[in-house]
């Protein structure tokens, strides 16, 4: 008697592209969802938004006013640039040891504070000289504490009232609305800074940056 051919595994059946698209639009569904019904997500969700639509507007004549506008050296810069990590270093610190004894919450109202008066330093700079210089360092020292303090607080509020099933949807979803609105603002801004100039973007920038 012949022995029967040995059971072959069938391979599950390929996964069709409409049901990878359906598979990615529920999952996004479900993120956009748990980000919006609970207050606290919702609202970081808004100041992420605000603040990548202020940032843009920065971004994309920051360089174009300190250089160009204001006229400072490449040396110069770079010297100062190199102050803005200090400025972020500084930042994560102080959040680090407050951790334990200020709110997060109110940690992050006051990181933005901060952030948003260190930024205006910057288009207040109007000269080259001892006084510009300042106006930069501050800028890149007060406004980068700030903007490090800002993540690290924004991060840790989602992480803590985001369920752990749906964090990764949750920062997921924070994430794309800001880069929505990062791409919003770029687009934006050249036809507002070919209006207004770019000292006055970079003013909208720190005020934009105050209302989240």
């Amino acid at each position: 008697i012949s022995e029967p051919p040995p059971l072959r595994e069938e391979s599950p059946p390929a996964e069709t592209l409409s049901g990878r698209v359906r598979a990615f639009a529920a999952e996004v569904q479900a993120g956009l969802r748990a980000t919006l019904i609970d207050p606290v997500l919702r609202g970081l969700a808004a100041v992420a938004m605000l603040v990548a639509l202020a940032t843009s507007f920065a971004s994309t004549t920051y360089m174009i006013y300190v250089s160009r506008d204001v006229a400072f050296s490449t040396g110069t810069l770079g010297l100062l640039f190199g102050l803005g990590g200090i400025g972020s270093l500084v930042g994560s610190w102080l959040t680090a040891r407050m951790a334990t004894r200020i709110d997060a919450r109110i940690w992050l109202i006051g990181s933005l504070a901060l952030w948003a008066l260190g930024s205006m330093a910057a288009p207040m700079a109007t000269t080259a000289g001892l006084i510009g210089i300042v106006l930069i360092a501050a800028q890149q020292l007060v406004g980068d504490a700030g903007g490090m303090a800002y993540i690290i607080a924004s991060r840790t509020l989602r992480q803590t009232y985001a369920t752990p099933d749906f964090l990764a949807r949750v920062d997921a979803s924070v994430r794309t609305l800001g880069y929505s609105a990062t791409l919003v603002g770029a687009l934006v801004s050249g036809v507002l800074a070919e209006r207004y100039g770019a000292r006055a973007l970079l003013f909208a920038s720190s005020a934009g940056i105050g209302i989240a």
